[in-house]
């Protein structure tokens, strides 16, 4: 080659590699990883706004036609492959100073798996890898390949784009495949799906842009990190069912409220429901039986066997309802006063039909069916909360009502009367003051158990005194008897309700505060 071919074949390279600097100036990480890019919503995660970038381009049109130009030059001078180095040479720190701003290279991987790092650490940076992954994989190296399609054609441009996004296409992979092997415990449950659905959503363009022989790697390893995070999933899932039903038996709330574990399992549970399609792809068998469990679970086997026909993921979370409810049955059974255990038993199980209405995807996982099931539970555990306790004030009204002719009074007849009258205040009072201490949260709930204790308590009371009318109109002292008119009764039971809302709220406000500073229970570590 003369001299003056090879100064043309050096102004080439260093025009070329001139006009790449030029556009390969640092981007405002800031900007391009902007967490508006990436918002989350409570009912489908961490959802990508790729349309934000529809104006971004990492070389004017202009540079690219000039280097299209300059590479088509090099080719009959033989000198491509020089261009193919010189492009390399700055796009590939181009790309790497990319991840490298973003910060998600400041935790190592040794860092991750240690059972000393801090998950607060962990977690943040899971957050900030899901905007870079969904920026680098569907906007930022989809665009490099055109781009280095654009310059070198086709063939020579896709060996160009693998061999300098290769290496932060891995970093962003092993990133994932660390959390995928890092420790499980429930609080990582959500962002190992969130981590999951990017990878997964990115996938389908990962295997287009690494199509080739020669990034084969790229393409096995994000398949196998994909199915590690999966079997993460479902650990963690088959860890927390267990931990539920290894639950330690806590005393129930000496007010029949509701136990913090159905707080903390439904809202568990509801966040689970907001992941309803990832978790459809991931639960695919039922959930089993933890074989160190050494209770009675014969009735727990039973329900077990009746959800066969159902989808794996309904399964799973009717299963974690029913063991649940067969731990909150136990301890219900430490109260002394059977009306208490039953009324426990109804603010819990309404809570959680409550929950479970509130959420679209968990009721459309969990199914009408087995939420009026549920309901109907509640409808039975409300009955069970009053009978026993109206049962004692009903037998001191008489549950044959009083038939005493209003003409022949004798002396036994008026000592009868005087006496269940007495009775019946003593009983009543002693239902109200006990009762009043009791906590029922939910209003409609407080006005259903209003509605049926009057109906049946001002019946009775009116059965018993409308046929003493006269004589107790004639006692001088009927005042001392009858201390409760059927308009008394109704009020008195109308303030007993106000003080169950009464103190459900001033321990409503304890709950709320506890669970807001709180991460989601974690049965694991507790």
């Amino acid at each position: 080659m003369s001299l003056e071919a090879n100064l043309d074949v050096a102004q080439l390279e260093a025009e070329f590699r001139s006009i790449l600097i030029s556009q390969s100036s640092p981007i405002s990480v800031d900007l391009l990883f902007d967490s508006t890019y990436t918002t989350y919503d409570a009912t489908v995660g961490f959802e990508f706004h790729e349309e934000d970038f529809a104006n971004f381009k990492l070389m004017s049109d202009e540079c690219v036609h000039k280097l299209r130009n300059i590479a088509q030059r090099m080719i009959p001078a033989g000198t491509l492959s020089q261009g193919v180095e010189i492009y390399k040479s700055v796009r590939r720190p181009f790309i790497h100073s990319i991840l490298q701003g973003s910060g998600t290279d400041k935790l190592s991987i040794n860092e991750i798996r240690s059972k000393k790092s801090e998950w607060v650490a962990v977690e943040a940076k899971i957050r900030l890898w899901i905007r870079v992954a969904n920026v680098c994989f569907k906007v930022l190296f989809v665009r490099e390949k055109r781009v280095c399609v654009q310059i070198f054609d086709e063939n020579v441009g896709n060996d160009v784009f693998v061999k300098t996004v290769k290496d932060p296409a891995l970093e962003l992979i092993n990133f994932a495949e660390a959390i995928s092997t890092s420790r499980r415990s429930q609080e990582r449950l959500f962002l190992v799906l969130d981590l999951y659905k990017v990878l997964f959503d990115v996938l389908a363009d990962l295997e287009r842009m690494f199509e080739f022989t020669l990034s084969e790697l790229v393409r096995v390893r994000a398949n196998d990190t994909l199915a590690k995070l999966a079997d993460m999933v479902r650990g963690i899932l088959e860890e927390f069912e267990n931990a539920v039903l290894g639950e330690v038996l806590q005393h129930p709330d000496p007010r029949g409220d509701l136990q913090g574990s159905t707080i903390k399992v439904m809202t568990y549970m509801k966040t689970m429901g907001s992941y309803e399609q990832t978790l459809v792809r991931l639960i695919i068998c039922k959930p089993s039986i933890d074989p160190s469990y050494n209770g009675d679970l014969t009735s727990l086997r039973m329900e077990f066997a009746e959800l066969d026909a159902q989808p794996p993921l309904a399964i799973h979370l009717r299963w974690i309802i029913a063991v649940h409810l067969f731990n909150l049955k136990g301890k219900s059974k430490q109260y002394e006063d059977v009306a208490l255990a039953h009324l426990y038993m109804m603010n819990n199980v309404h809570y959680i039909v409550q929950k479970i209405v509130g959420s679209e995807e968990l009721t459309k996982i969990i199914g009408h069916g087995y939420v009026t099931k549920l309901a109907i539970r509640v409808q039975e555990e409300a009955y069970e909360y009053q009978r026993p306790t109206w049962e004692k004030i009903l037998h001191c009204l008489g549950n044959e009502g009083p038939r005493v002719d209003k003409i022949s009074f004798s002396g036994v007849s008026k000592y009868a009367l005087r006496q269940k009258i007495r009775s019946f205040n003593a009983m009543f009072e002693e239902v109200h003051r006990t009762h009043g201490t009791w906590i029922v949260r939910d209003s409609q709930l407080r006005d259903g158990l209003r509605i049926s204790f009057l109906e049946k308590l001002i019946m009775a009371y009116k059965f018993l005194l409308a046929p003493f009318e006269s004589f107790i109109d004639s006692e001088k002292h009927s005042e001392a008897i009858v201390k409760y008119s059927a308009g008394d009764l109704e009020i008195a039971v109308e303030v007993e309700m106000a003080k169950m809302e009464f103190v459900a709220r001033n321990k409503w406000w304890k709950i709320d505060v506890d669970m807001v500073a709180a991460e989601p229970v974690d049965y694991l570590n507790n």
